[in-house]
């Protein structure tokens, strides 16, 4: 007899967003990982017309941690653009369900809007998941 039920996906691999980084917004990502293992967040940014932007970014999230992520200090070469995030395992080999995700944009006037990182179906992973390592190449 199982004490724990299927989830049925709520937790998923792979989260996106969008980002804006110029002279008046900013936006900030916190991940946090709500698990009891170790969790590897595998970052990266593409602009609006699909290309990537910035080199990938390997963050560690601790377990029942978060990390927040300034995009700016990513230096992307757009000011708008997608968040990619695919959670991998502790070795960093593995997708694996796992964090879950927000975004705060703010403007300099001290306005800001938060939302969260959308959970994307796996299934679309498998098609993007090169496109998106290709950014640690």
């Amino acid at each position: 007899m199982s004490y724990f039920q299927a989830s049925g996906g709520v937790l998923g691999p792979y989260l996106v967003g969008s980002f804006s980084v110029s002279k008046t917004a900013e936006t900030v990502m916190q991940l946090i990982n709500p698990t009891s293992s170790t969790l590897v967040a595998m970052i990266a940014l593409f602009g609006v017309n699909g290309a990537l932007v910035a080199p990938g970014r390997k963050q560690t999230v601790p377990p029942n941690g978060m990390v927040e992520v300034i995009l700016r200090a990513m230096e992307p070469k757009a000011q708008l653009g997608v968040i990619k995030v695919v959670t991998m395992d502790a070795d960093g080999k593995m997708p694996t369900p796992g964090l879950v995700g927000y975004q705060r944009k703010a403007i300099n006037n001290g306005d800001f809007s938060e939302t969260i990182l959308q959970p994307v179906p796996v299934e679309i992973l498998k098609a993007d998941l090169s496109r998106i390592l290709a950014a640690f190449a």
